[in-house]
């Protein structure tokens, strides 16, 4: 403890009454206040309400894309949707988002929108998955770093595994599919083990790890309230892969093939299936077979 400091410490206590002095050494340090839980949706419904005589229907969900949006209908009625990461937004956005419900004026919404990138990403709280990148068929090691030497310059420091079996078929049917899922949380790609099979090239596979390895490098934007994971600056890098068009066409082929995998097909996939089966997707995959784009494995 310096001099200094034994001098204060020495000095009497401040009096309890009366006038402090002009440059008092007891200074009360206030800090904010930190709540210990989010609000609830009916707290923030109530926070938030734009007016006695407008109806609010409030919808907090998980959607990463549409983090934010309000939808103004007949008779006084608002729809809006907020991602659950609102229940912990500060005053500030919280007023904004009130303000703009009243006003509908665009500077309000611009404080809400921007609140969407400080949203943190969801916690996986499942059970860690161990690195498996070989595979029956495919090795995705060395895919990886096919991708990383010819496209990256060697810059990526991620990981890469294929994603769990029991995720091929699902108790009621599958409802989604993603060929590859990039978590910045712990820097991992992820590819769907429904691609490790030997009717899939392995040039879909590169191009899906360097699909889900631009994420790594491309930040995301944000457009009144939506998250753009696939921006501008994001599809420009994406059409510098060689063959892109093709690797598309083969994408709905495959998605066409596990829709017919899984027990209960989603009528989610009705057009993309009929988009695969097209002349049109015919002749652009006989035109890139020619020009030696892609396998002539079929799927």
């Amino acid at each position: 403890m310096t001099p200094e400091c034994r001098a204060i410490m020495a000095e009497p206590e401040p009096p309890l009454k009366g006038e402090l002095p002009a440059h008092p050494r007891w200074i009360q340090l206030e800090f904010p206040f930190l709540a210990l839980r989010p609000l609830s949706r009916a707290e923030l419904a109530r926070r938030i309400d734009p007016a006695p005589r407008r109806h609010l229907r409030l919808r907090i969900t998980r959607n990463r894309v549409t983090m934010a949006s309000a939808t103004f209908l007949r008779e006084n009625r608002v729809v809006l949707s907020l991602h659950e990461g609102y229940l912990d937004a500060p005053d500030e956005v919280i007023g904004a988002l009130r303000s703009y419900l009243r006003t509908g004026r665009s500077r309000y919404w611009e404080t809400v929108s921007a609140y969407a990138l400080a949203i943190p990403d969801r916690p996986d709280r499942s059970a860690p998955v161990p690195l498996t990148p070989r595979g029956e068929v495919h090795d995705l090691a060395a895919l990886f770093e096919e991708v990383n030497q010819g496209f990256f310059g060697g810059s990526l420091t991620c990981r890469i595994t294929w994603g769990r079996r029991r995720d091929l078929v699902t108790r009621h049917g599958a409802r989604s599919i993603r060929f590859g899922s990039y978590l910045r949380s712990c820097d991992l790609i992820r590819i769907h083990p429904f691609l490790d099979r030997p009717e899939v090239p392995a040039d879909f596979l590169r191009y899906v790890i360097f699909h889900e390895a631009l994420h790594s490098v491309v930040p995301v934007e944000t457009r009144h309230g939506r998250i753009l994971h696939h921006s501008p600056t994001f599809q420009a890098l994406e059409r510098s892969f060689p063959g892109l068009e093709a690797m598309r066409l083969l994408g709905l082929r495959i998605l066409d093939r596990y829709a017919r995998h899984t027990r209960r097909p989603p009528a989610m996939w009705t057009r993309a299936r009929k988009a695969a089966r097209t002349g049109l997707a015919a002749l652009a995959g006989r035109r890139a077979e020619a020009a030696g784009e892609l396998s002539p494995a079929t799927v």
